[in-house]
């Protein structure tokens, strides 16, 4: 006994008076010499029975996977800290006793539980298995020897409640210190995760928050993963574990997850065996949960519990105010933007800088990726884009939807705001190949001006931000209303400018005829003036003899001396003589879609759009005034008529 003795003695001198050391040497030492399969040295936390995680030695040479899932949860190891005493079970016993080595123990002949005590007060046990007898000098070692070390244990014991103690205060301070020195909720969350996970050993460590409706609980943070389909996790109130600690307010220990009705499996998550969780309450109202797992079974204690509560208390506060913080911002920037917009309208009667403006604005205010603002084209029926936000110019020009085509013209054909979370899971929604940009959310709002429809302000966003919601599709509401007042008091400017330079042309006419008597003259002034006032491209004039049966003058502008020289008096289908015929003017808007008039006519005057207008003297018409292709390429209407 005393070679032993001072053999043990030895190790305590080379451990330098560690635990772990000295009790893994200790181990070793009993296992060699008395030929066992497996023993166990655990010194616990007296209080609530559970093992020091830094004080448990374990030898299992010679058992393979016998203590692969070793708690002191064990019947029979709790049977033996209940009573403080040895316990002894042959093979035999195995049937009265539910301990989870069972599988294992019908290999092996004998178990032996022995407690450590110190003055009447179980520390720690010595945990030994053998196929063979156990021999009667290991007994006299455990009874004789190891007590000499009993004292020492306690110590360590003591010592080490006091340093773990001390570490959880130092990390709860940390926490709150740090917790409160950011704004932005995803920090705050993940600065939570990462010292919960210091605080309790633990696999993972997530938190769900309650969404804006209060009915969801979202999954807003998860440690050691950054899988976006875990960003779409949610439960219900009442559903699944979080759901459960929400709605009862109370935290839960699950020590087997597969044998609880509650728990819920989650997809691309590592198993998880037992899991620990508590709810979030700020000002008396619960906000989320936090909880922490782990792919052993019986992972977590009562002290564990307390634990993750306090840690709770500690942040729920400061949760709830980095969410009202962001709200409060969010508002800041959404008046912000507004007055931005205001702005912009006053700033400019040019309509396209203005869209621009306004679609720059409302993209960086709802983070969308592409945008754009949609006019109604009346001559097509068509929403055209007048402006966009992030696409090519090729995206940009094949951007055309009819009346009720997909999302956009949904809006516009109803005249209603709508968004959706996941356009694929819309019917509504058509994809453009010419875009070459995956979305995944969609917001359409529809510009109107005295209750008409003019078009629409549409964004979108990729896969790799949030959906659209409810805040948002107020605030782009304001936006496009304020979108439709500039474009209708820009065109109200452009009406006005349009009647400024038709007067100023009128009158500049009315002058030049007054100054000359040159019939040419006269003429060629009125189609240049006609040429800027109408912006076109070509321009002619036709003047009948007294009879009207016959062209006296023919003038133009872009028209060649050989065309000028086909038009003729003759033909019932030649615009011409349609207007000399009716006596009123004729507006084409295309002429290949015209058959009561040549084909000619359009490769004669390339274009597809064409005015014509009689001249009259006293009732008796006189000539014709023509004026085909705007410069823009687009049609004439009846204004400009």
């Amino acid at each position: 006994m005393l070679d032993m003795i001072e053999k043990i003695s030895k190790f305590l001198i080379e451990a330098k008076f560690q635990p772990y050391p000295f009790l893994k040497k200790t181990l070793n030492l009993l296992v060699n010499e008395y030929e066992f399969n497996g023993a166990v040295i655990t010194l616990i936390d007296a209080a609530s029975a559970v093992p020091i995680p830094a004080y448990i030695a374990i030898n299992s040479a010679n058992c393979g996977d016998v203590y692969k899932n070793y708690s002191l949860k064990d019947e029979m190891l709790q049977d033996a800290v209940n009573c403080g005493s040895v316990i002894h079970f042959k093979r035999d016993m195995i049937k009265v006793s539910k301990s989870t080595l069972n599988n294992y123990l019908s290999t092996y002949k004998e178990r032996i539980i022995i407690p450590i005590k110190y003055e009447q007060e179980v520390i720690g046990m010595i945990d030994i298995i053998s196929s063979g007898k156990i021999k009667e000098n290991a007994f006299k070692i455990v009874d004789e020897v190891l007590p000499q070390f009993y004292p020492l244990m306690h110590q360590w014991v003591k010592n080490y409640h006091s340093q773990v103690f001390s570490n959880e205060l130092l990390i709860v301070n940390e926490i709150y210190q740090k917790i409160n020195s950011t704004i932005s909720l995803e920090k705050l969350l993940k600065l939570i995760v990462m010292h919960a996970k210091r605080l309790i050993p633990c696999d993972l460590c997530n938190i769900f928050l309650i969404n804006d409706d209060k009915n969801e609980l979202i999954l807003k943070v998860i440690s050691n993963f950054d899988d976006p389909d875990l960003k779409k996790v949610k439960f219900k109130i009442g559903e699944g574990v979080a759901g459960h600690v929400f709605e009862t307010r109370k935290g839960l220990i699950i020590e087997d997850c597969e044998n609880d009705k509650t728990f819920m499996v989650l997809a691309n998550l590592p198993e998880i065996k037992s899991m620990l969780c508590v709810p979030l309450i700020a000002q008396n109202e619960a906000i989320g949960v936090i909880t922490l797992t782990s792919k052993y079974k019986n992972a977590f204690d009562s002290r564990d519990y307390d634990l993750l509560n306090m840690l709770a208390a500690t942040v729920s506060m400061a949760i709830h105010n980095t969410r009202l913080f962001e709200r409060t911002q969010k508002k800041v920037d959404e008046l912000s933007t507004l007055c931005s917009v205001s702005k912009t309208i006053g700033s400019s009667v040019n309509l396209e800088k203005v869209l621009n403006l306004i679609i720059n604005e409302a993209a960086m205010a709802l983070k969308a990726d592409i945008g754009a603002i949609m006019l109604l084209d009346e001559a097509s029926g068509e929403l055209v884009p007048k402006v966009s936000y992030g696409l090519s110019q090729t995206s940009h020009h094949s951007l055309r939807y009819k009346m009720g085509e997909s999302l956009v013209g949904w809006a516009a054909l109803k005249g209603e705001g709508i968004y959706v979370k996941d356009v694929l899971t819309d019917s509504r929604y058509k994809s453009k190949d010419s875009l070459n940009y995956k979305i995944k959310s969609d917001i359409c709002v529809p510009l109107i001006v005295q209750n008409k429809v003019i078009g629409v302000l549409t964004l979108a966003v990729g896969y790799l931000k949030p959906s659209f919601n409810d805040e948002d599709m107020k605030l782009l509401t304001s936006i496009a209303s304020q979108a439709a007042i500039a474009i209708y008091n820009t065109e109200l400017y452009e009406k006005s400018e349009q009647k400024v330079r038709e007067l100023t042309t009128l009158y500049e006419i009315s002058r030049a005829i007054a100054s000359t008597l040159n019939l040419e003259n006269v003429l060629n002034l009125a189609m240049k003036m006609i040429n800027q006032l109408m912006n076109t491209k070509r321009c002619s004039i036709i003047i009948l003899g007294r009879d009207g049966k016959e062209i006296n003058a023919r003038v133009s502008q872009g028209l060649s001396e050989d065309i000028l020289r086909q038009i003729k008096l003759e033909g019932d289908e030649s615009i011409l003589n349609h207007v000399l015929r009716t006596k009123q003017p004729l507006l084409v808007k295309n002429l290949e879609q015209e058959a009561a008039f040549k084909s000619a006519q359009v490769s004669r005057y390339s274009t597809k759009s064409f005015m014509s207008v009689p001249l009259y003297i006293k009732e008796q018409v006189i000539g014709v005034i023509n004026v085909t292709g705007k410069m823009d390429s687009s049609s004439f209407n009846e204004d400009d008529l």
